[in-house]
């Protein structure tokens, strides 16, 4: 069962490719996930990331760039930022990374910027809710 953002229109990079998922049943760890990986990604500014011998037209701005080292596999993953709070928040969702291999120069990572997608996550979430009560 899942929810799409009504906008989608199967284009990884048009700025509406985020969705939200509720498993039948837990997922199971395969071999190749049994430890949490993490890096530090330094985040790549917008006027940058868009330029057009980076990601040019692709890098909307409901889209964050960060890292340089994307790997296929990573899409679906998640930006966390630490806040001034200490708390850690996911600020995105792996949305591509480039085909043409790992650590190509100006090809970091794009992520769907989460907090574009709040009002429609809170939609999602209060109609599900209202059909419990």
């Amino acid at each position: 069962m899942g929810k799409k953002d009504p906008k989608w229109n199967n284009c990884v990079s048009c700025g509406n490719d985020i969705s939200l998922l509720k498993l039948e049943k837990s997922s199971v760890i395969n071999d190749k996930a049994t430890t949490l990986q993490q890096a530090l990604l330094p985040v790549v500014d917008h006027n940058i990331c868009s330029q057009s011998d980076w990601w040019g037209s692709s890098a909307k701005e409901t889209m964050v760039c960060a890292g340089g080292e994307s790997q296929h596999g990573d899409s679906g993953g998640p930006l966390n930022c630490e806040g001034r709070n200490g708390k850690w928040y996911v600020q995105g969702v792996t949305s591509f990374v480039n085909g043409q291999g790992c650590n190509t120069p100006r090809k970091p990572m794009v992520f769907s910027c989460v907090a574009t997608f709040i009002p429609w996550i809170n939609e999602v979430w209060e109609a599900k809710n209202s059909k419990l009560h």
